[in-house]
């Protein structure tokens, strides 16, 4: 590069431009709430600044595969120790974050005391050895009471992520490394857990929608 000045500059601009998606997409609007950007559709986001929503521009983003397929149609089961599975409820009682009635619904009251040991999970059957994956979804439940989220091997590795619910729609997410060793069946976890595992979540019904992983 040879050019006049006290400083080098960059001849290659800045990448501004959005190319395709080849799925759908979240999204703030100027009113703070959730829109879904079409497939190959760009997005420009707004962010809550404590007292308004401000515009943050062209929502630029990496290349990525959503492994999470089935959410919407039950594919969320329950898991504890002895008491079996238990499928979730699609629900048309609580809209999702973008008004539609597309939530899933996850009920474990029946359980009563014994609801902190288990956890609503979604298991692909794919071997994730030597990747790092991102679990991210909205969850809505009871303000004050507790849930987490966790990524792990059939029960090996990870930690939960405690999140309090504000009473509205929340967005959670956390990610785990597996190394190239790991053996077994990749799975994301969300449900009445704590981060020490000590079982001391209190959410007994929450709402799941927008997983993506």
């Amino acid at each position: 590069q040879i050019e006049v000045g006290d400083f080098p500059t960059s001849f290659i601009p800045l990448d501004t431009r959005f190319t395709s998606r080849s799925s759908e997409a979240t999204y703030y609007d100027e009113n703070g709430i959730i829109r879904t950007a079409p497939t190959n559709y760009p997005r420009y986001g707004y962010k809550y600044d404590g007292r308004k929503w401000v515009e943050t521009g062209l929502i630029l983003e990496a290349a990525g595969t959503n492994l999470v397929t089935g959410v919407a149609n039950n594919s969320w089961a329950f898991e504890s120790g002895h008491l079996g599975q238990v499928k979730t409820i699609n629900t048309g009682d609580t809209a999702a974050p973008d008004g539609s009635y597309t939530a899933v619904k996850c009920d474990v009251t029946a359980l009563g005391s014994a609801l902190t040991f288990s956890d609503f999970l979604y298991q692909p059957g794919q071997s994730w050895a030597g990747s790092t994956r991102t679990a991210s979804m909205f969850v809505k439940g009871t303000a004050g009471e507790t849930l987490s989220i966790k990524l792990d091997g059939a029960g090996g590795g990870g930690y939960f992520k405690d999140h309090t619910f504000t009473g509205d729609w929340d967005r959670i997410s956390t990610s785990y490394e597996y190394g190239s060793g790991y053996s077994v069946n990749g799975v994301m976890r969300v449900g009445p857990r704590s981060l020490s595992g000590s079982a001391t979540g209190t959410a007994s019904v929450w709402y799941v929608w927008g997983a993506q992983l």
